[in-house]
């Protein structure tokens, strides 16, 4: 797979799992009414929010090429963690795992 491809892929799931978890934090802030599943939501958007920084972080990286095996790693490591917590409606971070894997087969 080109690295062009490994790219836009990587960073499609890093910008669908940011912006999901823009809106679970919105929608977490505004559920005023339940205190519990505020702060939830608000934790979940977060955590979120990060995992797509994070997978967006390895997706640069895997473009530099002395950083492209670092890279692959961390998108693996948080495409596996937000596939388990379940973040970017599992899309996200299954195409940040799908990028990672490809980007380590990838023969520089």
């Amino acid at each position: 797979m080109k690295i062009r491809t490994i790219h836009s892929i990587g960073l499609l799931g890093g910008l669908i799992t940011s912006v999901l978890g823009a809106i679970a934090l919105f929608v977490g802030s505004r559920a005023v009414m339940i205190e519990q599943f505020g702060r939830l939501g608000i934790y979940y958007g977060i955590w979120t929010i990060g995992i797509g920084i994070l997978l967006l972080v390895g997706t640069s990286l895997v473009q530099k090429e002395k950083r492209s095996k670092v890279g692959a790693i961390l998108l693996i490591i948080f495409g596996i963690a937000g596939m388990a917590t379940l973040t970017g409606w599992f899309v996200g971070p299954l195409l940040g795992l799908i990028a990672g894997i490809s980007a380590i087969k990838r023969k520089r």
